[in-house]
């Protein structure tokens, strides 16, 4: 929906906004004459035909792949990662995500009979994300100085309270791998539902915000029209 709504507000600004532009012109409309709204659309239009509209595009993709060169790095990525897991809205359902992750791969790790360190290297290999792999890896440490391994998560702040508290019930229990499967279930229906509802809002807010674009645009062009028909 967002690329084709791009490419038709483009077409509109490429194709569209020049050739009235040239009419208005020609019946003697100045840009002075127009009014805001029509100044402002043809100034876009200015913008996206003009050379300068190539450089903008290649500072961008020059930015875009310089930016992914910097996240592949040790501490880009750790930065991002850090992002990841702050950013509103999004960063609570990555980290669930990872979370969920994590509950899963070492609960069928366990139940295939690996050995809980090595288990815990695994699954740090897989959670995708820097700052809750650096807290699996303090806990196969943790546990390999015979501790517990909720307290490194505990400690990380990274893994929320109620997950802590499952795993520790599960290692005093000596039920983890079934605390660890229903964290992943939970975490997985709540992502589920909260992908749907993030959805469900999303698309409507996107039709709306192509509408409202469209209808600037067609605005613009169509009011300096009436001025002119009127006058002649």
């Amino acid at each position: 929906m967002s690329i084709v709504g791009t490419l038709m507000i483009g077409g509109l600004f490429l194709f569209v906004v020049p050739q009235m532009r040239e009419i208005l012109e020609g019946l003697g409309g100045g840009d002075s004459s127009l009014p805001m709204i029509s100044r402002i659309v043809f100034f876009f239009g200015d913008v996206l035909t003009s050379p300068w509209i190539l450089v903008i595009i290649a500072t961008v993709i020059g930015a875009f792949f310089g930016f992914r060169r910097w996240s592949k790095t040790e501490s880009g990525r750790k930065r991002v990662d850090t992002w990841k897991l702050r950013v509103p809205v999004l960063g609570r359902l990555n980290r669930m995500v990872a979370v969920s992750r994590f509950c899963r791969t070492l609960s069928t790790l366990l139940a295939s009979g690996v050995p809980i360190v090595s288990a815990l290297h695994i699954v740090r290999d897989v959670v995708g994300n820097t700052i809750i792999a650096k807290a699996v890896d303090d806990a196969a440490v943790n546990i390999q100085e015979g501790h517990s391994i909720a307290k490194p998560l505990r400690a990380s702040g990274e893994f929320p309270p109620m997950v802590v508290h499952m795993v520790t019930v599960g290692e005093r229990t000596g039920e983890l791998e079934a605390m660890l499967v229903s964290i992943a279930d939970a975490y997985e229906d709540e992502v589920e539902s909260a992908m749907t509802a993030l959805t469900s809002i999303f698309a409507p807010l996107m039709i709306l915000i192509l509408a409202g674009a469209v209808f600037f645009v067609a605005l613009g062009l169509l009011l300096p029209l009436r001025s002119m028909t009127e006058m002649i």
